[in-house]
């Protein structure tokens, strides 16, 4: 599921995008996605379809900028199904700023996202 969601976006934008860290980017806009949480469903016969929750930070130097870049992962993700991946369903999440990098502005949102290994 991660590199099936990192190879998505990754291939569709063209800014840069982690899994995990932040890193030590100096462009802006910048991606961070990471897992929040997950479950699997479990049947009389076994293991089911699993869900995760991913977190998506984009940064930026502006607020539009972080916005518009949010944006173009939305519109790549939201609804998207394929490969392992049986659904991607969309939720926004709070903008703001970092503590640690308050020089940039945050857009975020979090996807839930139903697979199959």
């Amino acid at each position: 599921m991660k590199s099936q969601i990192y190879a998505l976006v990754s291939g569709a934008v063209s800014f840069d995008v982690v899994w995990g860290k932040l890193g030590e980017f100096s462009s802006t806009p910048r991606a961070r996605f990471h897992r929040v949480s997950g479950s699997t469903d479990y049947t009389m016969a076994g293991p089911g379809t699993k869900t995760a929750t991913v977190r998506i930070d984009v940064f930026g130097k502006t607020a539009l900028e972080a916005e518009t870049a949010l944006a173009q992962i939305e519109a790549v993700l939201s609804g998207y199904s394929g490969g392992n991946i049986q659904g991607v369903f969309w939720s926004d999440g709070p903008d703001g700023f970092e503590d640690d990098v308050s020089i940039l502005d945050r857009a975020s949102a979090t996807i839930s996202v139903s697979y199959r290994d």
